[in-house]
């Protein structure tokens, strides 16, 4: 998926039709990604704005039926350290944001919960990107 495709959803997504949620901190707002030193062959990663979500799945086997839901937008709200994100669908994931030494973290709770005992980050962890 293009950057263009994704920053159009998610323009679209601030512009219009959408009501307005909880302003989310500015210093949340942003991208998350993979880890850039990782190799993966799947994952997603999702643009946080204010208030409002774009999700892309990327993966290497070109067939894959996620492939033709991206971009997914929505609404989200931070409380806390849960971010919930609820699709246009109207399903709701959470995820758990942590702060870690270069930023914030997007963590699978379950893999949060790993973490505290293992101290290894799994690959699927998405960081924040820097500017």
């Amino acid at each position: 998926m293009s950057a263009r495709c994704l920053c159009l959803c998610f323009l679209t997504s601030l512009l219009l039709g959408c009501e307005r949620q909880p302003s989310a901190p500015v210093a949340v707002q942003g991208l998350y990604a993979l880890n850039p030193n990782a190799r993966a062959y799947a994952g997603c990663t999702i643009r946080l704005g204010d208030g409002v979500f774009a999700y892309v799945w990327f993966t290497d086997a070109l067939s894959d039926p996620k492939l033709k839901e991206n971009p997914q937008c929505g609404h989200f709200i931070l409380s806390g350290s849960d971010v919930a994100l609820t699709f246009s669908d109207g399903h709701t994931s959470h995820l758990l944001l942590a702060k870690g030494a270069a930023g914030y973290m997007l963590w699978q709770p379950d893999e949060y919960k790993q973490y505290l005992s293992t101290h290894q980050i799994p690959y699927s962890v998405l960081y924040q990107q820097k500017h």
